[in-house]
């Protein structure tokens, strides 16, 4: 019988992280076994993955596990998975998260009430420090009830570049294939080929379903990236204009860009020109992906012209007024 729920997971030299994942999933998917189907796909880990599961699979021998010859990259990971899928929902849990005990239930629940018609399911999620021992945020999302997005502006205006989180999203196969490969391959190079997919998905046909319930652990701090203004910065506006030139309002993209302002671009800002790495090409992508922005002119300009001296002195007294607090 055809799964409605394929559940894959994309893995790289992370055995450790992908084994109390995998734990969690077979928690939290008891009871559920014959109408989901779950998938690994390794990137052609050298530590002791396959033998993880292989040891999985002894106890549950229809956990599919597909090897990669080589290291094929994590975005081409992803692709594959969602080739290699057959359910009618697909949800990509990356490898270092874990599902809540109920989170399988409430997914299932909520498209059995839905009859189906939801394409894209958005679910909260908990942040915890790397070691799982510390709960850092409740909600990752954090809005307070159940709600239907049934125009892509809204759910634009609602998520913004969050939806880049893979864990926390179920989505129909045909949003993701809606695109083609070959757009899907242009945003590699910025780690949020997935977003776009999503989005671009959703356009002509939004029916999205929100669930106000953290059902994904998210492992924060655990993952290596090399140049973080290349995919926070750049990354994410080129695909956002790119969204807007494909059928996004303005209104829509620059409320998310306005946002962005404030979690990425003022804090790379200020920790480049403290280091002095602002550079003429970095000053030439925030003008030309930020410039109709209003929080661009208000906050990042003044900073952008403020001495070096001052915006250390400033963030010396922040770190100061943070240690008294902790105090």
């Amino acid at each position: 019988m055809k799964p409605q729920l394929s559940i894959c997971v994309p893995t790289y030299n992370r055995s450790g992280c992908l084994k109390e994942c995998l734990d969690s999933i077979m928690v939290s998917v008891s009871g559920y076994e014959s109408r989901i189907e779950i998938i690994v796909s390794d990137n052609a880990s050298t530590d002791d993955t396959t033998d993880i599961i292989r040891s999985f699979q002894t106890k549950y021998p229809w956990i599919r596990y597909c090897r990669n010859d080589s290291n094929i990259g994590a975005e081409e990971n992803f692709y594959r998975l969602f080739t290699l899928a057959t359910g009618d929902y697909v949800w990509l849990i990356g490898d270092d998260d874990k599902l809540a005990q109920e989170a399988i239930s409430i997914v299932m629940n909520s498209i059995d009430r839905g009859g189906g018609k939801h394409n894209l399911l958005v679910c909260d999620y908990s942040k915890h420090s790397k070691n799982f021992k510390e709960k850092k945020a409740e909600f990752g999302h954090g809005f307070n009830t159940v709600s239907t997005i049934t125009n892509h502006n809204d759910l634009m205006k609602m998520f913004g570049w969050r939806l880049g989180y893979i864990s926390s999203v179920i989505f129909k196969r045909p949003i993701f294939l809606s695109s083609t490969k070959q757009r899907y391959e242009k945003y590699y190079e910025y780690g949020f080929s997935f977003l776009y997919m999503i989005y671009h998905g959703v356009i002509n046909d939004c029916s999205a379903l929100y669930i106000n319930k953290p059902l994904v652990c998210n492992r924060m701090d655990n993952s290596i990236i090399h140049d973080s203004w290349k995919y926070f910065v750049a990354g994410i506006s080129i695909i956002l204009n790119d969204l807007k030139n494909e059928g996004y309002s303005a209104q829509s993209i620059n409320r998310t860009k306005n946002k962005m302002i404030f979690y990425y671009v003022i804090p790379h800002i200020v920790s480049l020109k403290i280091k002095g790495d602002l550079t003429i090409h970095k000053w030439r992508e925030l003008f030309y992906n930020y410039r109709k922005c209003l929080n661009f002119w208000f906050f990042c300009v003044p900073i952008l012209l403020m001495p070096s001296f001052c915006l250390r002195q400033v963030k010396k007294i922040k770190h100061t007024v943070i240690r008294l607090k902790n105090v």
